[in-house]
């Protein structure tokens, strides 16, 4: 929950029965009841059970932003959000609530660009060559899905343990006097890391061949890299990903993690990036060239301040052939389409004509403090899953409070009641923690109850599904032995049919198609 200030905090953490929009919808409805409970317990132990209700209710109304994915289940969420404040405004007599606006995390944006990305450039390779290209052109291979990846694999400390060559190939370099290896690992990380790594990639191309023709000891890995490698049109996708990465996603990047960009802010933003992809997708005769700016050229200072972001677009703008420059524009351009194909669709609240962009002064005023991505819940993922790893037999009220204290800053909080405020929440908590350990407890129990009913109920459906594939199995083999079994051959459809009546031939010949695909 976002409190306003860039401050977010964590409701809850905890499992749930499955995966729908009701399921989601029931858990945080509890979920802000344990909270209200639990704050009252700490805080105001003599509140009465209506004043409970009402702060409850405050909160749900309070609610203005719900962030998304644009997930069909997060469209489903909002819509029974809504549903649910409604009827919480009519329960205390007050007007109906503004709607909840779905906010788009632009985290997610530019990891669905990576796969619109990769797309793209696999249609471009498609109409470029009629025939497999690079390692996939080897007898016994097949394609690679990304070329960084498979170059990542093979050169990365953390990649293929098997048959990588980190160590060996950093051994080298420092022979050749040249700067240590540079990429981002898979591990950890994102779809969106095609795109700094197909920058690496091509920058780093002529070190990486001279290494792989050298050394001695290859295997099918390696020589899927130096087949990836030889290739032009490869080699050129992997260019177009490094220059989008420096026009495009670490701007966008930039703007997400910018504390002093607003959400609203981004509206202009998004569009002059669909602009720009527009225009660049639609130009004839487009050629590329080291002095584009992209559309950010506001930003293209800091993004090339760090000497590797120096480095790589010195590599992506240097003097190539012909031939090269053509295949890096054709790339681009159609890069370009689908990726802007997709960013309509899912920034389109920022776009003309969007709900960010038609809004009332109050909700500019609460969407000035709105988060422009879902990095903060992320984080709790990623200690959450530390914690299953290094502490398995943690419970999960410990694993949820473990995180929460953290994420939340209780701590900080703590520190700034005074002494006795202190002992007294403390000590209020203590009473009351056997009440949340059995409520954790009956919460468990109810989840596995529900989970349990909705493998059952699969169970069931997968059953009633085979045995009415069964029966239908049996009906048509009456039908079939009702006009003398299975035809093998057209003999036997002959004499089969000279023995029944003209009115039955249809009949009897359309007994036989089941039969044929049961074979």
């Amino acid at each position: 929950i976002s409190t306003g200030g860039n401050e977010q905090v964590t409701l809850a953490l905890r499992p749930v029965e499955g995966g729908t929009a009701e399921m989601y919808a029931r858990d945080m409805d509890a979920s802000v009841d344990e909270l209200v409970e639990s704050f009252c317990d700490v805080t105001k132990p003599d509140v009465s059970v209506e004043d409970r209700v009402r702060l409850k209710r405050e909160l749900f109304i309070r609610i203005n932003f719900l962030m998304t994915d644009r997930h069909v289940v997060n469209k489903c969420l909002l819509v029974l959000l809504n549903e649910m404040r409604d009827t919480f405004a009519r329960q205390a007599g007050e007007d109906q609530p503004e709607k909840v606006t779905a906010l788009f995390c632009g985290m997610h944006a530019i990891v669905n660009l990576a796969a619109a990305a990769e797309s793209g450039l696999k249609a471009w390779e498609a109409c470029v060559s009629s025939q497999p290209l690079g390692a996939a052109a080897l007898p016994g291979f097949w394609t690679s899905k990304a070329e960084s990846g498979t170059v990542c694999k093979a050169f990365h400390r953390l990649g293929n343990e098997q048959c990588g060559v980190a160590v060996p190939y950093e051994t080298y370099l420092q022979s050749q006097g040249a700067k240590p290896f540079q990429m981002e690992d898979f591990r950890g990380n994102r779809a969106y890391v095609i795109f700094p790594n197909g920058g690496h990639v091509f920058r780093q191309r002529e070190l990486l061949l001279t290494f792989l023709t050298e050394y001695p000891c290859s295997n099918r890995l390696l020589l899927a890299v130096q087949a990836d490698l030889a290739s032009n049109v490869l080699l050129s996708g992997c260019r177009a990903l490094g220059v989008i990465d420096m026009l495009v996603i670490r701007p966008l990047w930039m703007l997400n993690r910018q504390s002093t960009v607003r959400i609203l802010d981004m509206n202009q933003r998004y569009e002059q990036l669909c602009d720009w992809l527009e225009e660049l997708a639609t130009a004839d005769g487009f050629r590329f060239s080291g002095d584009q700016s992209g559309p950010f050229p506001d930003l293209a200072g800091a993004v090339l301040a760090p000497d590797d972001a120096g480095d790589v677009w010195s590599a992506l703008t240097a003097d190539a052939s012909q031939l090269d420059n053509d295949l890096l524009s054709q790339a681009l351009q159609v890069t370009a389409a689908y990726m802007l194909v997709l960013l309509r669709r899912e920034v389109c609240d920022h776009l003309p004509g969007g709900a960010l962009r038609n809004l009332s002064d109050e909700q500019r005023r609460l969407t000035a403090d709105a988060p422009k991505d879902n990095v903060a819940p992320e984080r709790n993922f990623a200690v959450l899953d530390s914690t299953v790893t290094c502490k398995p037999h943690m419970r999960p009220l410990a694993r949820e409070a473990y995180v929460l204290f953290q994420q939340n800053a209780t701590e900080q909080w703590l520190h700034q009641k005074t002494r006795d405020e202190q002992e007294a929440m403390l000590s209020r908590a203590r009473k009351i923690s056997g009440k949340v350990e059995a409520r954790a407890k009956a919460t468990k129990q109810a989840i596995d109850k529900a989970r349990q009913q909705l493998q059952q109920a699969r169970i069931e459906a997968v059953h009633r599904k085979r045995v009415a594939k069964d029966c239908s199995l049996r009906d048509h083999m009456r039908a079939v032995h009702e006009f003398g079994g299975v035809w093998i051959t057209v003999s036997d459809m002959t004499e089969a049919l000279q023995q029944l009546p003209s009115g039955r031939h249809e009949q009897a010949v359309t007994a036989q198609l089941p039969a044929e695909s049961h074979e």
